[in-house]
């Protein structure tokens, strides 16, 4: 169980450690922004903040797994609270950051967070989502093998399961994790495929050029092994951070060079060639003279350039509509055909919202059909309704998330439902992308679920 200490002052604790970040963002900047920046600046931090203090602080964390709401902020702490202060206004992707725009992400997250804590009392009575009702570990393992199945045929053959595949690859991993924990005698074959899956995965995510997929494989690794120990693990957050730093130092300096010579036309290179290309980058004279004199690097350089994207567009958008474009009125919300597996309707439209986005707001060229830009949650509902609908979604969002927390985070004693419960909730954690991507898959994951579950796993009928 957690140190004693840090249980009885663990809200504390977290505070203090918030409250440090804040006083060295504050006396850190090196833009002079006017009063009114700071402070929705400082109204933003305090406010994605506040759900994870709250969860080591309430009743929250004895009925749920893991931290949801909590982790939800956190993720939007580091796309909307903590930018401001380290990166100039000015220097924003898509647009320069706006007292509006943070007055707006404010407001409109803070509906959902009250929103979030209303319902998810009212939703006290809900019967919990527990696929599996009796433990047996042969099953589990056979389980696994299906999990593990679905994965590979994803990433070899079929492109069209290929979300499926990562919510099994999750399942799988968190699985074998609470193997691991338990000691259970796992096979050298078992042992040996899942450590190929694991070095596999954290190649292909540190390959692809972006910071994002290995910090959500990581961040996954630290939710299972916290649900696992029912407490944080000094040793595992070291490793958490470790891994994640000294990638981000290595790969910050590179990054532009290696996307040019690795995206494109040179998409389809193989992982040994991508691997070559890093290292070469990687050791060049110029590269390790960056990194060793630690040289100021400009904002796009900076780590949290990348992760501000959803303020730089919903600044964007706020200023283009609804007066230069008009307001969309629902219609990037198409959800119906989200529903429909693809392989049940070959011809099903491609979710292209990437391409739409950009080209009507003029940020791709006429010619650009390949380039997919992210439209954040919030900004999606701006887009489409203006302030008023967008708080409207908002209150929908935290119905939503606390009916989701109710069912997939609380009541069973088996960790398999647990861990499973982690795999469909953790893509929610992260609000870059527009609804339908999202939340969309998580009724076909539920329904692929129950298939497997049927398949591999039989839960025996009890008789009285």
């Amino acid at each position: 169980m957690e140190n004693k200490t840090f249980k009885s002052y663990s809200s504390l604790i977290v505070f203090i450690f918030f409250l440090s970040v804040f006083i060295y963002l504050i006396n850190s900047q090196e833009v002079n922004n006017s009063e009114d920046f700071i402070f929705w600046a400082s109204l933003n931090f305090w406010l994605f903040c506040s759900p994870i203090i709250l969860y080591f602080k309430g009743s929250e964390r004895s009925v749920s797994y893991f931290p949801f709401i909590g982790l939800l902020g956190l993720s939007l702490l580091v796309s909307f609270g903590i930018p401001p202060f380290v990166i100039d206004a000015q220097s924003y992707q898509l647009n320069p950051l706006t007292i509006e725009s943070l007055k707006i992400s404010f407001w409109a997250y803070l509906v959902l967070f009250v929103t979030f804590y209303l319902f998810r009392k009212v939703f006290i009575k809900i019967k919990p989502y527990e696929p599996i009702k009796t433990f047996e570990i042969k099953k589990v393992r056979n389980l696994n093998i299906i999990f593990l199945l679905i994965y590979l045929l994803s990433i070899s053959f079929i492109s069209t399961i290929l979300q499926l595949g990562d919510f099994t690859l999750f399942i799988y991993l968190g699985l074998n994790l609470f193997f691991i924990s338990k000691k259970i005698n796992l096979s050298f074959i078992e042992k040996a495929t899942f450590g190929s899956v694991l070095v596999y995965e954290i190649t292909r995510r540190i390959i692809s050029g972006l910071a994002a997929p290995f910090l959500v494989l990581t961040l996954f690794v630290v939710i299972v092994d916290y649900v696992i120990y029912k407490q944080i693990r000094k040793k595992i957050i070291l490793l958490f951070l470790s891994f994640n730093i000294v990638i981000y130092m290595l790969f910050s300096v590179v990054k532009f060079q290696y996307r040019i010579e690795t995206w494109g036309n040179n998409i389809n290179l193989s992982i040994g060639q991508r691997l070559y290309i890093l290292k070469e980058l990687v050791l060049s004279k110029g590269n390790i003279e960056l990194l060793r004199n630690n040289e100021k690097k400009t904002d796009g350089d900076n780590f949290f350039w990348r992760f501000s994207y959803q303020a730089s567009a919903l600044a964007f958008v706020l200023k283009e509509t609804p007066g230069n474009i008009p307001y969309w009125n629902g219609e990037s919300y198409k959800l119906f055909s989200k529903l429909i597996p693809r392989f049940l309707w070959p011809g099903k439209p491609q979710e292209i919202l990437g391409q739409e986005f950009g080209h009507r707001y003029g940020i791709l060229g006429a010619s650009d059909t390949n380039t997919s830009m992210n439209t954040p949650i919030l900004v999606e509902s701006y887009m489409n309704f203006g302030q008023v609908g967008m708080y409207l979604m908002m209150i929908l969002f935290g119905v939503l998330y606390a009916y989701l927390d109710r069912k997939f985070n609380t009541g069973t004693n088996f960790h398999v439902n647990k861990i499973i419960g982690i795999a469909l909730l953790f893509p929610l954690l992260i609000h870059e992308s527009n609804f339908t991507m999202v939340f969309g898959n998580i009724p076909l994951n539920l329904v692929a679920l129950q298939i497997i579950i049927n398949m591999g796993y039989k839960n025996k009928v009890s008789r009285h």
